[in-house]
């Protein structure tokens, strides 16, 4: 690789950790609004679903254009979830729900993304994000 195609992956890639910090942010959010909607069923606002979705959609191109497989994956996981919520609403569960904050953490953590830094809000105030000493097993 030349130096000159070195500099513009390095610059591909600094444009796609910012975007992907974005995505994270936005999908966090929406999946708090979509926890706090699921705590008094049923699911009627499917508006909160297409949001989520669609940056989940875009972090997953982005991230395959760039060879980010598991990150791919992880996104087309919680994109399957979300299409059958999107088809019946009363399907979307919090378990479903926590499994797709679980997918983005995992994300995150691949890309180097802090999710508490992403945010103004304390940790109480975010969907199901576990502390690093809980997440760790013990030795």
């Amino acid at each position: 690789m030349t130096n000159r195609e070195e500099q513009f992956r390095q610059r591909l890639l600094a444009t796609f950790q910012s975007e992907a910090e974005e995505y994270v942010k936005g999908i966090l959010l929406g999946l708090a609004d979509l926890e706090v909607a699921l705590e008094s069923p049923p699911l009627e606002e499917a508006e909160l679903i297409e949001p989520i979705y669609r940056q989940f959609h875009s972090l997953k191109g982005a991230a395959q254009a760039l060879s980010f497989d598991e990150v791919s994956k992880l996104c087309q996981g919680a994109e399957s979830i979300l299409a059958t919520w999107k088809k019946d609403l009363s399907s979307a569960t919090k378990s479903q729900n926590t499994k797709i904050v679980d997918s983005t953490l995992r994300i995150a953590k691949i890309l180097g993304i802090d999710p508490q830094r992403l945010f103004s809000l304390s940790s109480a105030e975010l969907p199901a994000v576990p502390s690093p000493a809980a997440s760790s097993p013990s030795h």
